[in-house]
């Protein structure tokens, strides 16, 4: 039988065994703790979801690769890209596409290497045993169903790639080290832990990484359909410490944090816990009256001088006959205040039964 034949009525096996466990919330408040604590189990089974779905992204990004062009198969589907065709099928966000993607084709470079089949460079364009040599212990463990997804992808950013000082065989060796490590640690831990071992081999490149890290810094403001805008800010270590100490002052009785012994700092908590205000709502106000406040003491590095002024810009024309419609309005307006109903004899809420007078007040609002 062809491995279509056999994966097939396997997936479909997995599928109702998975569906034949409760999920009524009703039925697990009665069990005891032992059978409350299987959620071990269903861990598990979600990383081996997890690497089954790395393998076949593996699989999509090898048969969508670029030398295939529009015979690929993210192109024959109407994709462009690996990723996009990964989302689009799985449901996932770009961000766990592009992660499955990645740690799929580690894996996939690790059975073609282990099988001698020699893969193209896509920087170089030759052949090449493989594109990630130190990282074979990593797609193993993935391919096993023993290493999440995440935990690879912590490795993999945390150890970084060869360098002068630091060469593939001392990395797999690392490698090999943060698998043993990862049943232990979280994936955040362990790419903490990567980043460690990366500085431990590679000493004389802290100073070059912390540059890298400096220059990746960005700020980006984008402007949304419903008149709102959304900032995207990328902090590099240093200013993320001082950006991050100005957050938990103005946050950190809300989230926790640390109390405070004298009166007006004790004040200041209690005014900050009883603010009707959600936190992400207090931290924007918070820093937007900073932003004004620096800028009106120092706005050397901007254009024009004090705070921000918020200018509304229109045309004349345009200013010119909303104030006309405007006026229309407000005369229509007026004329069903003052003149309501002829015939009881309302004007200005009141009754007037002088005709008249009711007449007379009807021709001013006319004029």
């Amino acid at each position: 039988m062809t491995p279509t034949e056999t994966l097939a009525p396997t997936f479909s096996a997995v599928i109702r065994a998975q569906a034949a466990l409760s999920l009524e919330v009703a039925d697990y408040r009665e069990v005891d703790d032992a059978t409350l604590l299987e959620p071990r189990l269903s861990a598990n089974q979600q990383r081996l979801a997890n690497s089954l779905s790395a393998v076949l992204a593996g699989g999509v990004a090898r048969r969508s690769a670029p030398a295939f062009g529009k015979n690929g198969l993210a192109q024959r589907t109407g994709h462009r890209t690996p990723e996009e065709l990964f989302r689009a099928t799985t449901g996932s966000t770009a961000r766990d596409a592009i992660t499955a993607i990645k740690i799929g084709q580690i894996a996939s470079d690790t059975a073609d290497a282990a099988a001698g089949v020699p893969v193209v460079d896509p920087a170089t364009g030759e052949l090449v045993a493989s594109l990630l040599p130190w990282l074979h212990c990593v797609g193993r463990a993935v391919a096993a169903g023993t290493l999440p997804i995440a935990a690879a992808e912590s490795i993999r950013n945390g150890l970084g790639r060869p360098s002068e000082n630091v060469q593939q065989e001392r990395l797999a060796e690392a490698a090999a080290l943060l698998c043993d490590e990862a049943s232990l640690l979280d994936a955040d831990r362990l790419f903490r832990r990567a980043r460690e071992l990366r500085d431990e081999l590679d000493e004389a490149g802290i100073v070059d990484r912390e540059v890298a890290r400096h220059e990746q810094r960005s700020l980006r403001l984008r402007r949304l359909p419903n008149g709102m805008a959304r900032l995207v800010w990328d902090l590099d270590p240093e200013t993320s410490a001082s950006v991050g100490e100005l957050y938990d002052r103005a946050t950190s009785p809300r989230r926790g944090g640390p109390r405070f012994v004298s009166a007006d700092a004790e004040a200041q908590e209690q005014c900050i816990l009883a603010d009707t205000r959600t936190t992400e709502q207090l931290a924007s106000d918070v820093f937007v009256q900073l932003l004004r406040q620096g800028a009106d003491a120092d706005s050397s590095q901007l254009l024009g001088s004090g705070a921000p002024v918020v200018r509304v810009l229109v045309a004349a024309t345009a200013l010119a006959t909303r104030h006309s419609r405007r006026t229309r309005a407000s005369r229509s307006a007026g004329r069903r205040r003052l003149y309501r109903d002829d015939r009881a004899g309302r004007v200005c809420g009141s009754d007037h039964p002088d005709p008249p007078r009711r007449r007379r007040a009807a021709a001013r609002c006319r004029a």
